[in-house]
């Protein structure tokens, strides 16, 4: 289990509550960033069935892989026994913490691939409000290569906005005119939203609400790689939901509909 020093202040817990995202800086230590980058690039060094190739080419590439916990013993330490479990249950103003799973985005120079606008959940088989993610930055992150937004406040929309893939030749990629359409009309026009881009150093993290929606734009530096490492959280509230449209890769044969998430996969790391 995580130390049990207080890490966020009321003010830190309050902006997360409000906006749906909270930018922590130097929330990771250069001990981890330094652990977490080898066994990235070990990981991407191996060609696995689990890679998902966004984007190939010969100007970059924009890689990712899923559940590096489950058979890589620095993730595994990281995702359980390190500050993160304790953040998360910070945040979310739980009493018991289960780990999701965990989410490694990588995207070259010249990878200019833009990420869609959307909310994680829809593509989860889960449901409940005490869901999270904590994106780790382990390179500088700036608008050049690849900076994070989100759209203040859009985890109280109960909006669903699911691209059908983030692949080159995605054919329901989301333009922010585009996105107009999931805006609650009482909030007005799109262009009066208010939005928020993350520039980062290494150690950094955001900690946003599974339903915040964001997007990232594509790698444009011709030398500054962008590996973003992810941790998803839930809390007490949240119940094993295999719906249609969800990533069927993320179903437990173990669960049945509205079960608490705890089992192997899912495990307890906070209590």
């Amino acid at each position: 289990m995580a130390p049990s020093m207080q890490i966020f202040d009321t003010a830190a817990v309050a902006r997360y509550n409000d906006v749906g995202v909270y930018h922590a800086r130097g929330l990771i230590s250069n001990e981890w960033v330094a652990r977490l980058r080898a066994v990235i690039d070990s990981e991407l060094s191996i060609k696995k069935s689990k890679h998902f190739a966004f984007q190939e080419g010969e100007t970059g590439r924009f890689l990712g892989s899923q559940d590096l916990w489950r058979t890589d013993e620095t993730c595994r330490e990281f995702c359980t026994n390190s500050t993160l479990p304790r953040a998360a249950a910070e945040m979310l103003g739980s009493d018991e913490v289960n780990l999701f799973f965990d989410h490694l985005f990588v995207k070259e120079p010249g990878a200019s691939f833009d990420t869609s606008w959307h909310n994680d959940v829809p593509y989860w088989p889960i449901k409940g409000s005490q869901i999270l993610s904590i994106w780790i930055a382990l390179d500088r992150v700036t608008r050049e290569n690849g900076a994070l937004s989100f759209i203040n406040g859009s985890h109280r929309w109960n909006a669903k906005v699911q691209p059908a893939t983030f692949g080159e030749k995605a054919d329901q990629r989301r333009s922010m005119m585009e996105l107009s359409g999931q805006i609650p009309a009482e909030l007005g026009d799109y262009s009066s939203l208010d939005i928020d881009t993350f520039e980062m150093e290494a150690g950094d993290a955001l900690i946003f609400d599974g339903k915040t929606i964001h997007q990232a734009g594509g790698n444009h530096s011709t030398n500054m790689r962008r590996r973003g490492y992810v941790v998803r959280y839930t809390g007490d509230d949240v119940l094993y939901d295999p719906r249609p449209g969800v990533h069927k890769m993320m179903l437990e044969r173990s669960l049945a509909p509205n079960d608490r998430i705890t089992c192997e996969r899912f495990p307890l790391v906070w209590s």
